[in-house]
């Protein structure tokens, strides 16, 4: 069945949430629901990291950390006003199958985001030692373009291979480059890495995020860019949840307005929800 949004905030699903359970979040996942309430939304999925990058600290399999008995308390509190799915937002699960395998084999997770938070080196012999953290200042000591390239190598390589249901925020490395003061001009000068990975999600059967948290930042424009919304649609792209990546339960939904503008604007007319990794469609 297709349910209906109205006009509104109300009824939207905000399906990129990190809570304490994240080792950048203090967030309690209790504050969390009620904002979400608050706010009109009729859905939210927990999304806290899964890293196993060089420079993330060690993260604990989530299902023996009490994340998933949390989220249960959380269901039996709010019943029917809010529905709560159990997720996980795995850092360059492509890099790290067996690891990654650990949490996208356990059956009690409903949604899974396959995001990118390093620049792959361009020289394909450095492997996963060449990985550097775009959220760190010296990442961009490099040349701008060889550093915006360099993400966009490894979102193509993630789309291609990796395990998840959404590609997260696919062009992140604007927001991190406009953090430390460096110009980005937009996706054109890598529109055929960018495409070739929008490709690949949609050859595959997943799909991509609106992430509102650069809009959250100040910054002009959510993840990705119109044109890069556009692109996906162009190219058969469906699947599309709105994320607001948020670590603070006040963060919560915010700049959905926006996001749901974008997504019509770009041609869509429904967006994706998840339930054990099975879509339900929300018509907007």
């Amino acid at each position: 069945m297709t349910a209906r949004l109205i006009n509104s905030l109300n009824g939207l699903a905000d399906y990129h949430v990190h809570t304490r359970f994240s080792m950048d979040s203090e967030a309690d996942l209790v504050a969390i629901c009620e904002a979400a309430v608050a706010k009109g939304l009729d859905e939210i999925a927990f999304t806290d990291h899964v890293d196993f990058g060089p420079v993330d600290p060690p993260t604990s399999f989530l299902p023996s950390t009490g994340y998933l008995t949390t989220i249960e308390t959380c269901r039996a509190r709010w019943g029917t006003r809010l529905t709560i799915r159990a997720g996980a937002e795995i850092g360059e699960p492509h890099l790290f199958p067996e690891k990654a395998a650990r949490i996208l084999s356990h059956g009690d997770f409903d949604f899974f985001i396959g995001s990118a938070h390093y620049g792959v080196s361009l020289d394909p012999s450095s492997g996963i030692e060449g990985l550097q953290p775009t959220w760190h200042s010296t990442y961009f000591e490099q040349p701008l373009d060889q550093a915006y390239e360099a993400y966009f190598q490894q979102i193509l390589a993630l789309a291609k291979t990796g395990d998840f249901d959404v590609l997260g925020h696919v062009d992140l490395i604007k927001r991190d480059a406009r953090e430390f003061g460096h110009p980005y001009d937009g996706p054109e000068p890598y529109a055929d890495l960018i495409r070739a990975a929008l490709r690949a999600v949609v050859e595959r059967g997943k799909g991509i995020e609106i992430n509102t948290s650069p809009l959250a930042r100040g910054q002009p424009e959510p993840c990705p860019s119109l044109d890069i919304l556009r692109w996906y649609r162009e190219l058969g792209g469906e699947i599309l949840t709105l994320g607001s990546d948020a670590h603070r339960p006040e963060a919560v939904g915010t700049y959905f307005d926006v996001a749901l503008e974008m997504a019509r604007a770009a041609g869509f007319t429904r967006l994706a929800r998840f339930e054990r990794r099975q879509i339900k469609w929300t018509e907007i």
